[in-house]
């Protein structure tokens, strides 16, 4: 069984995957809108797109 440490980061991760997904889906798939929303750069959200 994963660590409770595990859990967490998969959750947290989990969490975070949500939270871009929705705001990605507010903004009509508009990157820019969505990374200035969530205060992350563009590229932060590119490399999140590339790994999801």
């Amino acid at each position: 069984a994963p660590s409770p440490a595990a859990r967490e980061a998969a959750t947290l991760q989990d969490h975070q995957a949500a939270v871009i997904d929705a705001v990605l889906a507010r903004h009509g798939g508009n990157v820019s809108a969505a990374a200035r929303e969530l205060g992350l750069a563009r590229n932060t959200v590119y490399r999140y797109l590339r790994r999801h």
